[in-house]
């Protein structure tokens, strides 16, 4: 990957990290609260 393509992916990864967490984390919950 060239600098560039580096650089827009550590910015689009700040930008949306709260957006990924939460897309992440409500699936997470889901199967455990099903298991519980």
């Amino acid at each position: 990957m060239t600098a560039a393509a580096l650089t827009t992916s550590y910015a689009s990864d700040d930008r949306a990290t709260s957006s990924f967490s939460r897309v992440i984390t409500i699936p997470s919950k889901l199967p455990v609260d099903v298991v519980r």
